[in-house]
């Protein structure tokens, strides 16, 4: 019998479970509060078991952003589909970086990690019909909506302090997650004989 691949839409809820309630566990179990005035990286500071659940959770969910990658190039399936795979490939390197290097120890490789994975996101936000001309106008609205509220409110937080970093990660988290969705949701409903991607 012809075995049965996991499609991208289920690896996409997988991959949104699995950051939600690391996330939420880690939260539920961290001694110190203080992170709801910084940013969720502080949840992965210290010895603490949160601190080992939020860390662990970035790491697995770059494993499962690797599959998702594959599983979404191979429902598309066409020359020049390495792109947007790599891409993302590129994104899950960041997120293993953001868990295997905490905020209090390394600092300047956390944030080199962070900060690459916002800007590796955004620019397949931004690019994505020039790369994959497959997907919903929906999509792509969502992309670059998504990245234009995250920068300008990550812009307002460095030039003001208008919000905290917790508030625009949060709102970037969400949009990312819709993002992903929308874009595995419209995998389900095109063959890969009618995909088109642009080198």
């Amino acid at each position: 019998m012809k075995r049965q691949h996991t499609s991208s839409y289920t690896l996409t809820w997988i991959l949104i479970g699995v950051v939600t309630l690391g996330i939420a566990l880690s939260i539920t179990l961290t001694p110190d509060t203080r992170w709801m005035a910084w940013h969720l990286s502080r949840l992965g500071e210290g010895k603490s078991l949160a601190a080992a659940i939020f860390n662990f959770t970035f790491v697995f969910a770059a494993l499962i952003l690797v599959k998702l990658a594959t599983r979404i190039m191979s429902e598309v399936s066409t020359e020049g589909s390495h792109r947007l795979r790599t891409l993302f490939f590129g994104v899950a390197v960041c997120w293993l970086g953001v868990g295997s290097f905490p905020f209090d120890q390394f600092p300047i490789i956390h944030n080199v990690f962070g900060y690459g994975q916002f800007l590796l996101i955004g620019y397949m936000m931004l690019r994505l019909r020039h790369i994959c001309n497959c997907f919903s106008e929906r999509t792509y609205t969502i992309g670059v909506g998504v990245f234009i509220v995250t920068a300008l409110l990550l812009a307002l937080f460095h030039l003001t302090h208008f919000t905290t970093l917790l508030v625009v990660e949060i709102i970037g988290q969400f949009g990312v997650y819709g993002w992903l969705l929308s874009m595995a949701g419209d995998l389900r409903h095109i063959g890969p004989q009618t995909t088109t991607i642009r080198k």
